[in-house]
């Protein structure tokens, strides 16, 4: 059981192979570390809906990793459709350096400021 799953009393399946499950074991760990940091909870400004997802804020397929800094928790209807319809943005390192962006060039800083662009 890794740590954060043992700080969440997860427990994690067993894979029988072993170049995989250490893979999906590394994986995991990053997730729950971010449910745990972020509390379970969406982390747009405003929200205060459980996480569902866990967002990267830079895509996986654009050669980013699982890095805590790369992940978000965000409840389903802003990650489905604020995030991937592009009707929000979110840029910057996780938890204290994101910068959001809602559709009319609207941009908070991570203290809740706005930014001027």
């Amino acid at each position: 059981m890794t740590k954060a799953a043992a700080a969440l009393g997860t427990r994690i399946p067993r894979i029988r192979d072993p170049r995989l499950s250490l893979t999906i074991a590394r994986g995991l760990d990053a997730l729950l570390c971010n449910l745990f940091r972020d509390r379970h909870r969406c982390q747009v400004p405003g929200c205060s809906r459980p996480a569902a997802h866990v967002h990267h804020i830079e895509y996986r397929a654009h050669g980013c990793n699982n890095d805590e800094s790369n992940l978000l928790c965000l409840c389903a209807a802003h990650h489905l459709f604020g995030i991937h319809e592009n009707r929000m943005q979110v840029t910057g390192k996780a938890p204290h350096e994101l910068v959001w962006e809602f559709g009319l060039r609207r941009r908070w800083g991570a203290n809740g400021s706005i930014v001027l662009s």
